[in-house]
């Protein structure tokens, strides 16, 4: 979300409504000063802006109401803001705006009244009425995070490759739980693919508010034995996945109009390389910065986006089939234990809702403590 430091300067109450002159100055580059034309929403009035000066390029335009539109980080003035969603005009304060629920101040409040009202506690997790997909949940991590969400009351789309058995057991479990879902089915890899993933889930359940971009692989070889398909099909399915995964559920959700929240799921490995791993620790490094990218560009339309990056996660058989790696691991992790599904659910549970609205591009490392211990 850009910001920009409005001042009022003419107030014009014509015949064909409320117009309005402001100096705007995006301060994201502070140097330049545009223009902003403001449509005031469900009305048919029109809040203009002119006489700005050194504006680089052409009027912008937002199809969102003014306080959805705007964050205001500088007073007002002496003249009046008009709201057009209340159809009221604010004297001496802020246009606020909140990537999950607006605020606008009533007539008359000054800058030292403006907060955004708190959410009440036992309303954070609360994510009823929203419409959430998970990619690669049709089992391990993916399969916990569709259920911690609908325990925390969303419809929950379960995207699935290969492990259709997997995903209508979790779709079974979450309408146990009295919530809408849906399993469908897509390569991660392919544009049509994620385009049907994300239109179907929408058609289906009638919005999308929450991504988890979870669907990965983390085949085994060494670097010197690793041949171009091997590191293909490793970088196409965890990184690209993530690219269209977010770059298609993100225009979704701007076409919404409501924001919303997107999370990538990392590695520790992000940080700390493992044995023939190279090509899966060069993908979760390359979505952790891709995270912060699109934190960084998606912002203005009220989408936050944020990694997590689990550590070990138990699975059936993991015990019997890397009994090495799990005695490292245990005797490594100051909290002495494997991570579980659970663990890395509740981290994006945070991470989605109004309890994180001022977190974005951010990598929550969820691991035990495995990455406090010293390297030399």
């Amino acid at each position: 979300m850009r910001l920009y430091s409005i001042e009022a300067t003419e107030l014009d109450r014509g015949n064909r409504g409320q117009h309005l002159t402001l100096d705007a100055a995006e301060r994201r580059f502070s140097h330049h000063d545009r223009a902003v034309e403001l449509y005031a929403g469900p009305h048919s009035r029109r809040v203009d802006a002119h006489d700005v000066h050194d504006m680089p390029d052409p009027p912008g335009t937002f199809d969102s109401r003014l306080e959805l539109a705007l964050q205001q980080t500088g007073s007002i003035g002496d003249s009046n803001l008009f709201d057009p969603r209340h159809g009221l005009m604010i004297t001496q304060g802020f246009a606020l705006s909140h990537p999950d629920r607006s605020a606008t101040l009533a007539t008359g409040e000054t800058q030292s009244e403006t907060k955004m009202a708190p959410m009440p506690t036992d309303q954070l997790l609360d994510f009823s009425d929203k419409v959430v997909l998970v990619t690669g949940g049709g089992s391990g991590i993916g399969a916990g995070i569709a259920l911690r969400f609908a325990e925390a009351r969303a419809d929950v789309a379960v995207g699935y490759f290969s492990s259709k058995q997997g995903a209508y057991q979790i779709a079974d479990a979450i309408q146990a739980l009295g919530r809408e879902t849906i399993a469908v089915q897509a390569d991660v890899r392919s544009r049509a693919d994620v385009e049907r993933l994300v239109e179907e889930t929408a058609a289906g359940l009638g919005s999308l508010d929450v991504l988890i971009n979870n669907a990965g692989i983390d085949p085994l070889v060494s670097l010197l034995d690793m041949k171009d398909e091997q590191w293909n099909e490793v970088v196409e399915t965890n990184l690209r996945g993530v690219h269209l995964c977010t770059q298609l559920g993100a225009k979704q959700i701007i076409g919404q109009g409501s924001g919303g929240a997107i999370v990538n799921i990392a590695s520790i490995e992000a940080q700390n390389p493992a044995g023939l791993h190279s090509h899966y620790d060069a993908t979760k490094a390359g979505i952790v910065m891709h995270t912060r990218a699109a934190a960084r560009e998606l912002g203005e339309h009220g989408i936050r986006v944020n990694a997590v990056s689990p550590g070990l996660i138990w699975e059936e058989g993991l015990d019997e089939n890397w009994p090495e790696g799990v005695s490292r691991y245990l005797a490594a992790a100051p909290l002495g234990r494997l991570g579980q599904p659970d663990d890395i659910a509740d981290a994006c549970l945070f991470l989605a809702s109004p309890a994180a609205r001022w977190i974005t591009g951010a990598n929550l490392v969820v691991d035990g403590g495995v990455l406090t211990n010293t390297v030399y």
